[in-house]
């Protein structure tokens, strides 16, 4: 399996606290309906007033949040049906494929809690004794440079290179912030504060239970954010990660001459040996100042806070892998972010757990016992139309320059389109990757190591290879679809498919306002704010004008402005400038299925419109409704009304008028493609 690691990845996982509404006169202000306690019987229900509500209110009051649920979702119950398949099949009789033998290997050796129990935390023991061990700063750095371990300062892994896509590099940061976010240390959110307050009770009580004293604990923790928090100035947080120039200020290549003279007190040569001997000689450093911050931190006299840090790393890296006691303090860690009385369900954190590591293996399993060829070609069909529909409106954009125009149509030639599954599984196979019994001394938390090596060490041999721009980035399991800048392709896997099928044969109007939005959300990511930013070959290569490139940001910002003006959460806004990509994508999706739907005889507009609505169907808790400020993504219910708000078909389909909470004037509707 010659799998890439993408740097964008980081990217859309951004965390972000929302800031203050924008200045913007009479903002939408509709109820938050995907807060469940917010929808009661007499909650009032009108298209003209609140139309994700209108859609959706009976299916959140049926709708109901089990112990083992902080949120609800058309894509949740996807998920769920995705695991009603695919558990009874890692729990059956082992297959003679060597691939998905080893997934249900390791499936089983999850649920296996009576033999994980028994373990207790022997398995993580020899990790925090070796930390503990440490006394100088020079057995530390012998420390950070081992293969495989649970913690790390410096980390490195295989990705594409932004500037020429056809190629493999190492790349090089800092370990991840135990709070995700740099900012939340300088400018703290509420989110924030609860989040460290969760995480300083769960890691002290998981050192407990590992032997140390509870005032051990308490100093290990606090040592751990004090670092973190010295650290946390130098490392890009979401205020910098939401800027356009994002993806320049993480390219930065260095020899490791350079690396070294960066970072002269930390072993960079034997954290990158793995890498030096396969022939790497040129490094992509996402984030040179955190690097020299850690330098400067790294010294005697900070000797226990690292190795305090290293503490807290490695038992919430093990913390899943051992036994009951610490999957409960995860549920107590769940509870306590997302306000319900959380009760995590073994099969399905099993399943994720085997996912994560064998993704293709269960995904050719997905594929042989539910994959839908069918579905793939209607699927297929509809994507061309979209395509040809996008041609179109590039063609006639009147904003875009001729040579900006050319470029961008050349972009939209070049799409690769996934549906469904692939066709060749040799790509993905880890044949030489076999897990060890407990007969043979192994357990979950050695076997997944051990998967964690190979996997890197295999990714590390395509160094010198050309990248492989045909391999699929989006498993066939997966409820979800995907833009890849890098090979500038849309991932349409097999059960995302299927949950849009799951009624059967389903109309124009469902499969437009379902799969149709989707898949013009999908390509108008290589035109967003971030996609723009890549050529036809998926390279980081500015292909616009000085002129184009304004026109396109005033467009975007007014979608920013629009969005940052709506009040979701008491005193909460959405962060515009956060979600400005997908605000976008969805916008773009969504006018391209209507210009298919116009040259539909008798197109049922109001069937179309619920099924788009539908798609976006939440419950949740208040609290996880505040924890999803940080998610790239506008709240679900403003995907539904800022919408369809923006289309004439919408006002005549339901008579929307001035003065209505759906209204918005015509000359205030966004539109950028």
């Amino acid at each position: 399996m010659k799998k890439i690691i993408g740097l964008l990845l980081a990217a859309a996982m951004l965390v972000s606290g929302a800031l203050g509404c924008a200045a913007q006169s009479a903002p939408p202000q509709w109820i938050n309906s995907t807060i469940g306690s917010l929808v009661t019987q007499d909650t009032p229900t009108d298209p003209r007033e609140d139309f994700h509500l209108y859609v959706n209110k009976d299916w959140v009051l049926e709708t109901q949040l089990d112990q083992s649920e902080t949120m609800v979702s058309w894509f949740s119950q996807g998920q769920d049906q995705v695991l009603d398949q695919i558990i009874p099949l890692l729990e059956g009789e082992l297959s003679q494929d060597h691939d998905v033998r080893q997934a249900q290997i390791f499936y089983q050796q999850y649920m296996d809690m009576d033999a994980r129990n028994q373990l207790g935390v022997q398995p993580v023991l020899p990790y925090l004794e070796e930390i503990q061990a440490i006394s100088t700063l020079e057995e530390l750095s012998a420390y950070i440079a081992k293969e495989p371990q649970l913690a790390a300062l410096v980390s490195w892994g295989m990705t594409t290179d932004l500037m020429d896509s056809t190629k493999n590099m190492v790349g090089v940061s800092l370990t991840s912030l135990s709070l995700g976010d740099a900012d939340e240390y300088q400018q703290p959110t509420n989110y924030g504060l609860r989040m460290k307050e969760a995480l300083t009770q769960v890691v002290q009580e998981a050192l407990a239970l590992c032997g140390y004293t509870q005032e051990e604990a308490a100093r290990h923790v606090d040592n751990m954010f004090a670092l973190e928090t010295e650290l946390s100035g130098s490392v890009y947080g979401s205020s910098v990660q939401k800027q356009e120039d994002y993806l320049q200020k993480i390219y930065n290549l260095y020899t490791l001459e350079q690396l070294e003279a960066l970072t002269p007190n930390l072993p960079m040569a034997q954290i990158l040996a793995k890498p030096l001997a396969a022939g790497a000689e040129i490094f992509l450093v996402m984030e040179p100042d955190a690097l020299a911050k850690l330098n400067q931190l790294y010294t005697q006299d900070n000797l226990e806070k690292i190795k305090s840090l290293l503490i807290c790393q490695t038992v919430r890296s093990a913390a899943a892998l051992l036994d009951q006691r610490f999957l409960d303090l995860t549920d107590a860690y769940v509870s306590q972010m997302s306000g319900v009385e959380y009760r995590s369900d073994l099969g399905e954190m099993a399943y994720s757990a085997a996912n994560g590591f064998f993704e293709w293996a269960i995904g050719k399993l997905y594929a042989q016992n539910y994959g839908s060829q069918e579905i793939n070609q209607r699927v297929t069909q509809l994507v061309e139309q979209v395509v040809q529909v996008y041609q179109v409106r590039l063609e006639n954009n009147q904003w875009l320059g001729e040579e900006t125009k050319a470029m961008a149509l050349g972009k939209l030639d070049s799409l690769r389109v996934r549906v469904g599954y692939p066709q060749d599984w040799t790509p993905y196979e880890m044949p030489q990757l076999t897990l060890q019994t407990a007969q043979e001394g192994g357990n979950l938390l050695s076997n997944s190591l051990l998967i964690a090596a190979y996997t890197r060490q295999d990714a590390l041999d395509s160094l010198h290879e050309a990248v492989d721009k045909e391999e699929w980035v989006a498993s066939p399991q997966t409820v979800n679809a995907y833009y890849q800048p890098t090979d500038n392709s849309i991932n349409l896997p097999s059960a995302i498919l299927a949950l849009a099928f799951a009624d059967g044969n389903p109309s124009d109007e469902q499969m437009l306002g379902i799969i149709g939005t989707i898949v013009g959300h999908e390509i108008t990511h290589g035109f967003d704010t971030t996609g723009s930013q890549f050529d036809a070959d998926g390279n980081l290569n500015n292909w616009w004008t000085q002129e184009d490139r304004a026109a396109f940001q005033e467009l975007t910002q007014q979608v920013a402005q629009y969005y940052g003006a709506i009040e979701v959460l008491p005193g909460e806004c959405v962060d515009g400038q956060l979600t400005i990509g997908e605000t976008v994508a969805d916008l773009g999706g969504m006018s391209c299925a209507l210009e298919i739907a116009r040259g539909i005889q008798d197109f049922d507009y109001d069937e179309f419109f619920r099924s788009y609505a539908s798609l976006w169907r939440l419950k949740t808790t208040a609290e996880m409704a505040e924890m999803l400020l940080t998610d790239v993504h506008a709240p679900n219910y403003l995907r539904t009304n800022v919408d369809v708000q923006q289309f004439e078909e919408f006002y005549q389909t339901y008579g929307v008028e001035p003065g209505d909470g759906m209204y918005l004037a015509p000359e205030d509707r966004l539109s950028v493609w």
